[in-house]
């Protein structure tokens, strides 16, 4: 079983961390707004207090906010957190956007793979869904059964 931390819960946010937990993943969430995680909890999430609590819960924690500014500044406040670990980001932006967070977290210690989701939130889950990624293939290796939508196997 892996453990991921969503930080985002909008729609697409949510979908992401209801899929994980479909699929057998230990996850982790936190939101600005502390209510947008609460029915998650009731799936089985356990609930961050903050952005720094939820990296340092998980082996990969995934970004799924609206806009490149909005993930940095919620990085910001976790600064503390990133050194040595994974973060995969879902967020909108720009080939130059992915770039430039990417390297602002390697100077920071953290391992940097980017997405870009081509599907709406009831898709996600489904054959339907892709999403593709861009930076370190070791980060993608490592967390691969998550990234492609597969159940880990019973241990």
């Amino acid at each position: 079983m892996s453990s991921i931390s969503i930080l985002g819960l909008g729609a697409m946010g949510t979908a992401l961390a209801r899929t994980l937990l479909k699929n057998g993943h230990t996850v982790t969430v936190w939101n600005r707004t502390r209510s947008r995680a609460e029915p998650l909890a009731g799936a089985g999430a356990k609930i961050a207090e903050s952005p720094a609590e939820a990296i340092a819960a998980s082996e990969l924690t995934i970004l799924c906010l609206v806009d490149y500014p909005a993930a940095r500044a919620v990085l910001e406040q976790a600064q503390e957190a990133l050194a040595g670990r994974d973060l995969l980001n879902l967020t909108n932006g720009t080939p130059g956007d992915a770039r430039e967070l990417g390297t602002w977290l390697a100077a920071r210690g953290a391992i940097y793979l980017d997405g870009g989701i081509m599907a709406i939130p009831p898709m996600i889950g489904g054959a339907g869904a892709l999403i593709l990624y861009s930076g370190s293939r070791a980060l993608f290796d490592r967390h691969s059964l998550a990234l492609e939508g597969r159940k880990p196997s019973p241990r």
